[in-house]
């Protein structure tokens, strides 16, 4: 072999490859065998989904901003490099319009909800605000998801069935340090519910018979209650003692000051603070979570304050409750 007017020898050239092998082995590269790609979890993969409709999701002013809003609480699309695999078609549309892309998006979260193993809080989040706008929108598809959404399928935790109340059963799960986390959020959020159905109660009464706002409240009131009966349930089917109703609750702020809407807002944004951790593995009430997740955001945009996620997202891994206006 010649290079550059002089010739190099087979024994050379195959002793330089060997060299070549060599330090590249001792850089940490492994030539023997190609690195692996990772395996996506069903929650990656829906996420990975929802995040690819949303980027091919063509849509202009307040439309665009809700679909960016969407986008940055799920994140990036991911892909391997293209160097690791050979790349392959993807499924669904090369683009799609405003509605299509909502109701694609939702679609996916919604009707592989039940097998996320993670995520269930940020990607609930994301498929009710999807939910919600195209229903703003006027679009008969929102309905169909929403029978999925409100549905509360018996979503228990598996316990044993001769499990009794722990001892000090009075005290409030949220000052037992000994309540196991399943125990605390689901009384805590019984009780958010028992709370926000007698403020509504409260200030039902100052809003106009004949009003829209009025016959939302009464909705609430109803949803309210049974959502805390739901979560009694769990609790019961746990061994633990149920959440306790009261004659009477603290209610901030005060209707007659703030304003209805204004109060039924803030009742919403402290019922979701109680919603976010039935998401959670050792809570497993995420349907629970999901239909709860729906009535309060639709109840907020119904009183003229509509919200397009209701958590804050920092990572799609976590998600943290937050009063976005």
């Amino acid at each position: 072999m010649a290079l550059q007017g002089k010739r190099i020898s087979r024994r050379t050239l195959i002793g330089g490859a060997a060299a070549l092998v060599l330090a590249l082995s001792g850089c940490g590269l492994r030539l023997d065998r190609d690195p692996e790609v990772p395996a996506l979890s069903t929650a990656d993969e829906v996420r990975n989904t929802v995040a690819r409709i949303l980027a091919r999701t063509e849509a202009d002013g307040t439309d665009a901003e809700v679909v960016d809003t969407l986008a940055a609480a799920v994140g990036p699309e991911w892909a391997p490099p293209r160097e690791l695999v050979t790349p392959t078609p993807t499924s669904g549309a090369d683009s799609y319009t405003y509605a299509d892309g909502l109701h694609a998006a939702a679609e996916a979260i919604v009707t592989r909800f039940d097998d996320l193993d993670s995520m269930r809080a940020v990607l609930a989040d994301v498929a009710v605000g999807a939910v919600l706008h195209l229903q703003q929108a006027g679009d008969d598809r929102a309905e169909t998801l929403l029978e999925t959404i409100r549905a509360v399928p018996a979503d228990r935790p598996d316990t044993d069935a001769d499990a009794s109340p722990s001892d000090g059963s009075d005290t409030p799960a949220d000052e037992d340090e000994d309540a196991d986390p399943q125990q605390q959020a689901l009384t805590a959020f019984a009780e958010a519910c028992y709370q926000g159905s007698y403020a509504y109660e409260r200030t039902a009464v100052l809003v106009p018979a004949d009003a829209p706002a009025r016959q939302m409240m009464r909705t609430r009131i109803t949803e309210l209650d049974v959502a805390a009966d739901l979560a009694n349930e769990r609790l019961a089917d746990a061994g633990h003692p149920a959440a306790e109703n009261r004659p009477a609750w603290q209610i901030d702020p005060d209707p007659a000051s703030a304003g209805a809407e204004t109060a039924g807002a803030a009742y919403e944004d402290a019922l979701i603070t109680r919603i976010q951790p039935l998401f959670g593995d050792d809570v497993q009430a995420p349907r629970l979570g999901l239909a709860s997740l729906w009535q309060s955001a639709s109840a907020r945009a119904q009183l003229g304050q509509l919200q397009t996620l209701r958590f804050d997202i920092t990572d799609p891994a976590t998600a943290t409750p937050t009063t976005e206006g």
